[in-house]
């Protein structure tokens, strides 16, 4: 599932914001990842009971999620693009 952030933006700047009621799970913790380059892969794994929503913050990610047996790309391509993952489904990303 893609979805945008909601942004509130004035002349300081761009301030997204995540209602964690209106998640399709209960957030427990947060990373931050910051690539050390272009090219630099992470993920390739799936989580067993985990929901995850990957956020790009800034830049681009190449996303590529399978599902039984299905796979497919997806680009967050502008800061407060998101995708939730749920428990099971593979991903791998792509810092572009």
């Amino acid at each position: 599932m893609l979805f945008q952030l909601e942004s509130h933006v004035d002349k300081s700047g761009n301030l997204y914001s995540i209602e964690f009621p209106s998640l399709p799970f209960e957030a427990q913790r947060m990373f931050f990842v910051e690539p050390s380059g272009a090219g630099e892969k992470r993920g390739g794994h799936a989580h067993k009971k985990e929901h995850q929503l990957l956020i790009c913050a800034s830049g681009q990610i190449e996303v590529v999620v399978a599902y039984a047996g299905e796979a497919e790309k997806f680009c967050l391509d502008r800061p407060g693009m998101a995708i939730y993952l749920r428990p099971l489904v593979w991903s791998e990303q792509t810092y572009v």
